[in-house]
């Protein structure tokens, strides 16, 4: 299979149109380089043994954080 050359314009253009189609794969890598850059969780993107991935975590508080992409008004405190 031959490669494809593309102009660094159109490689920007395919990328934004991938951003627009894909945002919350967007926002999770910038949830990544925002906590990495600023410490504040020791631990990012913990891989367990049964496949599943913690996007960080803090031993000290005992907290596992998640980066899904929840909207607040759909969150409810009722079960």
């Amino acid at each position: 299979m031959k490669k494809v050359w593309k102009t660094p314009k159109a490689r920007l253009h395919e990328a934004s149109a991938y951003c627009r189609i894909h945002p919350p794969m967007v926002r999770g890598r910038r949830f990544n380089k925002t906590t990495k850059e600023t410490d504040i969780y020791l631990h990012h993107e913990v891989h367990l043994s049964n496949g599943k991935r913690l996007d960080s975590y803090d031993p000290d508080a005992g907290e596992i954080i998640s980066r899904k992409s929840t909207y607040l008004d759909q969150i409810s405190d009722k079960d």
